[in-house]
């Protein structure tokens, strides 16, 4: 699931049995976002804040994805 917590705010999570997601805007238990449809706006069980919960996507995947960077040397991106 991709955890929208804000514009440029999204994570991945992998649901678990009774785990937890803990955020700025509160902790959310997993039990409590199975069986929800894709873009739901899950509340903090405290009413903290909220997040919404979407499918991953593409576009949402690469976004989520950990980014690492990479040097390229001049011979080798001649082959590229």
């Amino acid at each position: 699931v991709v955890v929208v917590e804000g514009f440029n705010a999204a994570t991945s999570v992998r649901i678990r049995a009774q785990g937890t997601y803990k955020s700025r805007f509160g902790t959310f238990h997993h039990d409590d976002w199975v069986g929800e449809a894709f873009g739901h706006r899950s509340r903090a069980r405290d009413g903290r804040g909220f997040v919404w919960l979407l499918a991953p996507t593409p576009e949402l995947w690469t976004k989520v994805l950990e980014h690492r960077t990479q040097i390229l040397y001049a011979p080798d991106i001649a082959l590229v």
